[in-house]
């Protein structure tokens, strides 16, 4: 066990702070490469489906590479489709941030509106690609 003795509270509290802030996302993720198509929930029918890849996966949330950026906040959905190119799953996540990777190419860490159960997340990752393998999609 660690013991941490703060010299005063605002250095206990710059401490809490800063762990707090080291890893904010909900469980352990799990490297993926789950293909498929995202579109806004505001209008999901008049919303042009945009090809994205997970990149990485937990019961909490996921990491998404799009070329398109969504603004943190926006509540998306993501139809993960199996290797055959059929749309099997629906996600549904809000964009937490967004971080440009390459000039037209964006990862967006999102968290999903509920949970996924331990049960739901194998079962996606069965679907996944191998994450070491190159992608044949453009995303």
């Amino acid at each position: 066990m660690e013991v941490i003795l703060a010299e005063s509270h605002l250095n206990t509290f710059d401490y809490l702070l800063k762990a707090a802030v080291r890893d904010r996302r909900d469980g352990r993720r799990s490297a993926c490469r789950l293909e498929g198509q995202c579109r806004p929930v505001e209008n999901p029918q008049v919303a042009a489906a945009w090809p994205a890849t997970v990149l990485d996966i937990s019961c909490g949330g996921f990491q998404l590479l799009l070329s398109r950026r969504f603004e943190p906040g926006t509540l998306l959905v993501v139809d993960v489709h199996d290797p055959a190119g059929q749309a099997t799953r629906m996600l549904v996540a809000r964009v937490a941030r967004v971080t440009t990777l390459t000039r037209g190419r964006w990862i967006h860490g999102c968290a999903f509106s509920v949970p996924l159960t331990p049960e739901d997340l194998e079962s996606l990752l069965k679907n996944a690609a191998d994450p070491r393998l190159p992608n044949k999609k453009a995303s």
